[in-house]
């Protein structure tokens, strides 16, 4: 029992070295928070430099040491949903550590006298590397604040909130489904972003999309992609750090997703091109006798593979197998209408069905 009582001493203490309001070790009840009331969006103005969010359901990483000896995570609920929060010291296959010592305190933003400050709800500690506690707030919605410390430094935790039924969210959580045709009541919570695949065309028509974590760090490379806010990104990655989902391959300046054709004059051969929003495309030749009369019998062998535009230019490079490894190149001219350029042995000027 000495242990525990001297280990949330110094998580005490340290609240006071690292700056923060010194809160008091009497924790106050759910009913002495009756008639309180949140306004979240200013009470975030108290949190300590550095806190991340914490999502229901979405375990967070908290690395500690000497030099930052406590991790501050926040999170947003209702009244009347029971949650639980755990704390664990978990070795690197994510397994807890029986024998590390873990604390954490819960704490609510509280205004008085127009000025907020955090009222401790419950704390729970442990001997045995976890540590867990259960939570039925009375009023809300309520900003709460998890500031855990593990021991021996250094350490590192999985910290977690998840809702005991149904109702703890203020706001859509990671994975779960937002948008559609009523998406004023999907929306997600704070730090995330509604994601939608390339098929479903940034949730057009009403589509349901899924609550997705903002990137925070991502690869070099160039690959341009048009965003469903229309602006152009190096790649997929960098869009989402951005919070918006892809709309097509290529720059927001040049669109060719669709059908295009062009019809030889000399002969008549049709020549057909579909550019789908995920980069890839089919073309196929026809003669011109496919469409007279009497028609000649032919067998349509369509070609497929993958293509990048940019502002100006259009680049294909086929995969299927009579005309894998082959290339063609085209300039996007006319404001975008037209993709003048060769292919299948022929000089084309292609325009939208």
């Amino acid at each position: 029992m000495m242990t525990r009582v001297v280990f949330l001493a110094a998580l005490a203490t340290s609240f006071v070295a690292c700056g923060l309001p010194d809160p008091s070790d009497d924790v106050i009840s759910a009913d002495d928070l009756d008639g309180k009331t949140d306004d979240v969006s200013s009470a975030k103005s108290a949190l300590p430099a550095g806190a991340a969010h914490l999502y229901f359901g979405s375990p967070a990483a908290a690395y500690l040491s000497a030099d930052q000896p406590l991790s501050y995570l926040w999170f947003t609920a209702n009244a009347g949903a029971g949650f639980k929060v755990g704390a664990a010291e978990v070795d690197e296959n994510n397994t807890p550590i029986p024998t590390e010592h873990v604390g954490f305190k819960l704490q609510r933003a509280v205004s008085s006298h127009g000025k907020w400050s955090w009222s401790v709800v419950a704390q729970a500690d442990s001997d045995s590397g976890a540590a867990v506690l259960t939570y039925a707030p009375k009023t809300g919605p309520g900003l709460y604040l998890v500031t855990s410390t593990g021991s021996p430094l250094p350490a590192q935790l999985t910290v977690s909130v998840t809702c005991g039924g149904f109702g703890c969210e203020t706001a859509r959580e990671p994975n779960e489904s937002c948008g559609g045709i009523a998406g004023s009541h999907f929306q997600c919570d704070a730090g995330l972003f509604c994601d939608y695949t390339l098929a479903q065309q940034c949730g057009a028509g009403g589509q349901l999309g899924v609550c997705a974590v903002k990137s925070s760090v991502c690869p070099l490379f160039y690959r341009p992609e048009c965003g469903c806010d229309g602006v152009t990104y190096g790649n997929t990655c960098q869009a989402a750090s951005h919070g918006t989902s892809i709309q097509r391959v290529g720059t927001c300046a040049a669109n060719v997703v669709g059908n295009w054709e062009f019809i030889a004059k000399s002969g008549g051969s049709h020549y057909d091109y579909t550019f789908n929003a995920d980069g890839t495309f089919v073309s196929t030749e026809q003669p011109g006798c496919a469409f007279t009369t009497p028609r000649c019998l032919i067998k349509i062998a369509p070609a497929s593979g993958n293509y990048a535009v940019s502002a100006t230019d259009l680049s294909l490079t086929y995969s299927s197998d009579f005309r894998s490894g082959q290339t063609a190149d085209f300039s996007i001219q006319k404001a975008g209408t037209h993709l003048v350029g060769s292919d299948w042995g022929a000089s084309l000027d292609l325009t939208r069905k």
